[in-house]
């Protein structure tokens, strides 16, 4: 008895792989919302705060003032001994810096990364400034929605003792935006690092 081979109509070929798309983006970013809301949080030799731009006055935005003041949380706990400012916007390291001194943090406990132009090259920045600070582990300070991707790019950096501690702001209807750019974000360094 001859079987008929049923084929698919690109119609719901396509549908299939839209409803496949849709439902890999809902988990991923439901897994980047839970990991990037908790920390994964112990002592550590430095905390490394993430840079966003900076107001062309010179002085930190929202976001950026969020990430200082948790990093100025950590620090005064005692989790941490230095302080690492990462950025490469003109005047943003410096607006970072000015803002951790003028909040009595001594200069000499600030480190300035002023070429993290991106999450790869903040890793690989760090990674020079730790051993040549005697640093062995650090914890990361950022949004929640770009915690997730920036821990995996350091670890892949082959930084081992990566601890997670995310700026304390509420979410926002722009950051809707921001979690669909780290789904794309996070497989373009995720095939960047993998791939040969």
């Amino acid at each position: 008895m001859n079987e008929e081979i049923k084929i698919i109509s690109p119609k719901k070929f396509l549908v299939g792989i839209c409803i496949f798309l849709i439902t890999w983006f809902l988990m991923h970013s439901a897994w980047t919302i839970y990991t990037g809301f908790t920390d994964n949080l112990q002592k550590a030799d430095a905390v490394l705060i993430m840079g966003t731009k900076a107001k062309f006055s010179g002085t930190v935005s929202e976001e950026l003032k969020s990430r200082l003041d948790r990093g100025l949380d950590l620090y005064n706990g005692g989790y941490a001994r230095k302080l690492i400012v990462s950025g490469e916007a003109a005047g943003e390291v410096e607006a970072m810096d000015d803002y951790l001194v003028r909040h009595f943090i001594p200069k000499e406990d600030v480190i300035e990364d002023k070429a993290g132009y991106n999450t790869y090259m903040k890793s690989h920045n760090t990674k020079e400034l730790m051993a040549t600070y005697n640093l062995n582990s650090i914890i990361l300070v950022t949004q929640y929605y770009q915690m997730m991707r920036a821990r995996f790019v350091f670890k892949e950096y082959g930084i081992e003792n990566v601890y997670t501690a995310h700026a304390r702001m509420n979410p926002k209807p722009s950051d809707l935006f921001q979690i669909f750019r780290e789904f794309l974000a996070f497989y373009y360094y995720y095939l960047n690092f993998r791939l040969p």
